[in-house]
């Protein structure tokens, strides 16, 4: 048993020794290194969604009383409906882009949707308008 235990460690010995060895290994620590760089760069990146500020009302003259906002993470994932024509309705400050990135998923479409429902200018268009939606360029 403590020949083998010798054996083992003049074998691993030898390869340490040589630069393969050594190269192998770095390889593999930064192919380990990239991935996890690849796979926890989204973690932590949405964007706290601003909800109404609660005050408080009646407080003793005592009291120090600071209003805080408060914040919630909110991550939605919403499929694009690519697959045929539906209609949608204008809102207050929409613009043929949003209305694209709401309905599409992207806001690449946003001429194709312009063009499909016979408007020559972004601006016309008014709250509470319905376009026909057909996500294709």
């Amino acid at each position: 048993m403590v020949k083998k235990i010798k054996q083992t460690n003049e074998t691993l010995s030898q390869y340490t020794k040589k630069t393969e060895f050594w190269l192998g290994l770095a390889t593999i620590f930064m192919v380990a290194a990239i991935g996890g760089v690849f796979a926890f760069r989204n973690v932590g990146t949405t964007t706290p969604q601003k909800t109404d500020t609660a005050l408080v009302t009646s407080v003793s003259p005592t009291q120090s009383v600071t209003p805080t906002p408060t914040t919630t993470l909110k991550k939605v994932t919403k499929l694009a409906n690519t697959s045929g024509v539906y209609t949608e309705m204008v809102l207050e400050g929409d613009n043929f882009w949003k209305i694209s990135v709401r309905a599409c998923g992207i806001g690449n479409y946003y001429r194709s949707i312009q063009a499909y429902n016979g408007y020559t200018d972004a601006d016309t268009l008014h709250s509470g308008d319905v376009l026909t939606i057909v996500c294709q360029e």
